[in-house]
């Protein structure tokens, strides 16, 4: 047995997912995979949400967009 077969035996083993079925394995990882996705977006957002960059379309060439002093 290779070592990610073996770690992905420990980690059936451990959360109990060797006794559910191919669907409910599938099911559970999903509901993981979701949870690590909203946990680092909410660890993420402080930093992406107040950098008062502003995008206006305008014509090519001129900016009125102001991305280099941050909002507090």
């Amino acid at each position: 047995m290779n070592w990610v077969k073996r770690k992905i035996y420990l980690y059936n083993i451990t959360f109990g997912l060797y006794m559910l079925d191919w669907w409910e394995q599938y099911l559970f990882h999903g509901l993981v995979l979701q949870r690590h996705t909203l946990l680092f977006r909410t660890i993420q957002e402080p930093f992406y949400m107040k950098t008062g960059c502003t995008v206006e379309h305008e014509k090519p060439g001129t900016s009125k967009g102001n991305c280099l002093t941050p909002v507090i």
